[in-house]
């Protein structure tokens, strides 16, 4: 009876597949690795974003701040404009009034 030789021998299929096992796990390795150096620049970046978002907010909650003291003084300066208004409307009567008796006594 003839022996029948397997294409490969069991040695060849154990080299191979540890080979295989190896390089998997030299994959996995690696691909652990940059996980966790993305994972890692992530975290840092993140922190990075973070702190700009706190300094913005800041820097809005100032801005508005001043933006409420400003409004503050445009609605007093539009009391005090409308307060001149009223003297000066009252002054320009008067003014006229005044001419008004001149003239009706030069008039006369």
């Amino acid at each position: 009876m003839p022996i029948i030789r397997e294409p490969y021998s069991s040695n060849w299929t154990r080299d191979v597949n540890g080979e295989l096992q190896l390089t998997f796990v030299f994959i996995l390795e690696f691909w652990l690795t940059l996980t966790f150096l993305e994972t890692y620049d992530l975290r840092e970046e993140n922190a990075y974003l973070r702190g700009r978002i706190n300094e913005l907010n800041r820097q809005l909650d100032n801005a508005n701040g001043e933006l409420h003291n400003l409004r503050l003084d445009v609605g007093q300066l539009q009391s005090y404009n409308n307060i001149l208004s009223q003297k000066n409307d009252g002054l320009h009567h008067q003014h006229s009034s005044d001419l008004q008796d001149i003239e009706f006594e030069e008039d006369q």
